[in-house]
């Protein structure tokens, strides 16, 4: 008599709670893991963009400082002269030239310019990025 009353004064969960439990965890899981990857791709692709944007802003002071330097000769733009180091993260503190390609967290980003009209002399180069779909090897 006394078993009894033990048994039934015992808490616990049963099976079917944990099984229940299980499969919310799982569902939950199938839909954060995806979003979660996407987001680690959406934020290399906004740091390559804050990259180009630095790049671009550095072309557009060169093109200030020729033109308050006397403006002589035509102004040509390939990165010569400019200073296109990003920082540690971006290809470990080496110059970025036109198709070089950094490897950041993982990925691939490749870095290119193209230069602005020289005819008016008004116009940067502008530097584009483009961050692989897959991690670097």
């Amino acid at each position: 008599m006394k078993t009894k009353k033990l048994m039934r004064s015992q808490k616990g969960f049963t099976l079917i709670e944990i099984i229940a439990v299980l499969v919310i965890l799982g569902i939950l899981a199938a839909v954060a893991i995806p979003k979660y990857i996407d987001m680690r791709t959406d934020a290399i692709k906004k740091a390559a963009a804050g990259a180009t944007s630095e790049l671009n802003a550095r072309e557009r002071l060169a093109l200030a400082k020729w033109k308050l330097s006397d403006g002589v000769g035509v102004y040509t733009v390939t990165g010569a002269g400019l200073d296109t180091k990003l920082g540690p993260d971006w290809c470990k503190d080496v110059a970025i030239i036109s198709g070089s390609t950094c490897s950041f967290n993982g990925r691939c980003v490749t870095f290119t310019i193209e230069a602005g009209n020289e005819a008016t002399e008004n116009t940067p180069a502008t530097w584009t990025s483009s961050v692989a779909e897959t991690d670097c090897t």
